[in-house]
């Protein structure tokens, strides 16, 4: 009864729970949008210069313009650069301003306009420019201003000047699916199940399984974490347990200690996923990582957190 107890609770954490996402400091990035970072160089540096076209074959007169004037649609400038004009002795600091009826002289970060500049880490950073794309696909950037489509061919400039940053609420979601996809295996279930209740138990040579395979087990700081273990439970100087150590080491309280917090209920539900193979349970002050391989869950390390 327990066991289902457990499991149900633990199912029910774990597909509920969903992390907390940040937002951009300095300017909040529409998180439901992805956007391409333009990464803008050490000084001196010359002013960007792109070219937004009304379609794909990015003929005639540019729509939009991003140059040295500053930002402008259809031949009229919204946004210009700090101080009026590009400097490019100062380009660290350089972010427009637009001159908009409700807010006269605001950073370049209006809800609408694609191409956001501001100060980073909270207007305490250097600048940093984004745009805001509603498709990327094959170097081709796809923005809308004003309902009209404008397009960018990120892909012929150099690939160390830009890139794509998923839009948080994609990147959150897909990690929600993935999330869920591990927790609700059945056989993930069970063997978190089975071994909270094999470390709860007096006979814990069950929990050998945990690194069933492996010549050896790596625990780099064993001896802080599981402070007052004996010299049967220690590491070789690699910070490696070899699996008679780790069978000695089963039978030392501190360190079944460690096990038992990643294994309870709320290790489990605080799990993070590194990827669908990889997870971490959280011991409170340490991880324990587990792989999987073949559809069976090993233990791969306890790490202390950073």
């Amino acid at each position: 009864m327990h066991g289902l107890f457990w499991t149900t609770t633990l199912l029910t954490l774990l597909v509920t729970a969903l992390p907390a996402h940040a937002a951009e400091g300095g300017c909040k990035l529409s998180p439901d949008q992805d956007h391409v970072e333009l990464k803008l160089p050490d000084v001196p540096a010359t002013a960007p210069d792109l070219r937004f076209y009304g379609d794909k074959s990015l003929k005639g007169t540019p729509v939009m313009t991003l140059d040295k004037k500053g930002l402008s649609f259809q031949g009229r400038v919204l946004c210009d650069w700090s101080g009026g004009s590009y400097n490019a002795q100062k380009s660290v600091n350089m972010v427009l301003t637009c001159n908009f009826k409700n807010q006269p002289g605001a950073i370049a970060c209006a809800r609408g306009l694609p191409v956001k500049s501001f100060w980073s880490d909270d207007g305490e950073g250097s600048a940093v420019l984004f745009l805001e794309v509603k498709k990327l696909e094959k170097g081709m950037a796809e923005l809308e201003f004003q309902q009209q489509a404008l397009f960018l061919n990120v892909g012929a400039l150099d690939a160390e000047t830009w890139k794509l940053v998923e839009a948080p609420n994609k990147a959150t979601q897909r990690k929600k699916e993935r999330r869920r996809a591990l927790v609700t295996n059945k056989k993930f279930l069970k063997f978190t199940t089975d071994m909270n209740q094999c470390l709860a138990s007096e006979d814990r040579t069950c929990a050998n399984s945990l690194i069933a395979g492996k010549d050896r087990f790596y625990v780099p700081e064993l001896q802080s974490l599981a402070a007052g273990s004996t010299g049967n439970c220690r590491t070789d100087k690699g910070g490696f347990l070899s699996q008679r150590r780790f069978s000695e080491c089963l039978q030392e309280a501190p360190f079944v200690d460690l096990l038992k917090e990643c294994f309870s209920l709320e290790g489990v539900e605080a799990l993070q996923v590194v990827d669908e193979n990889t997870l971490r349970l959280d011991g409170g002050e340490h991880w324990c990582e587990l792989v999987r391989e073949d559809d069976e869950w090993t233990l791969e390390t306890i790490t202390p957190k950073d």
